[in-house]
């Protein structure tokens, strides 16, 4: 539960994981300088409301597969955060193919 107030923030969860998805949920409540480090208001405003939340199914993920494609680790970050944010828990990395792993491996380089 996420529930705002005039004075205060409060978030109740029965796991740490729930805690941690009610902060994404008020992270996509804040404005987007937050996100972007662009924010120079010294005010905030954040309307009042009440969330009560749980997740409908158990596995909730995205799939990347990087078999044909290479990705920067800068990038493979940005979309682990953004799954995260967008409160997914299961992140399925497809790191290879028929011609081989798409991961750099310094033991084994060839």
């Amino acid at each position: 539960t996420l529930e705002v107030s005039e004075d205060k923030i409060t978030i109740s969860a029965s796991s740490d994981k729930g805690a941690f998805y009610a902060v994404q949920s008020l992270r996509q409540l804040l404005p987007v300088g937050f996100e972007n480090n662009t924010f120079a208001n010294k005010k905030l405003a954040v309307k009042c409301l009440k969330i009560e939340d749980a997740p409908q199914f158990p596995y909730r993920g995205m799939h990347l597969d990087v078999g044909r494609h290479m990705f920067s680790v800068d990038f493979i970050k940005k979309y682990i955060d953004v799954l995260a944010m967008l409160k997914l828990n299961t992140f399925h990395w497809h790191l290879t193919e028929d011609q081989g792993w798409r991961i750099e491996i310094k033991k084994y380089p060839k």
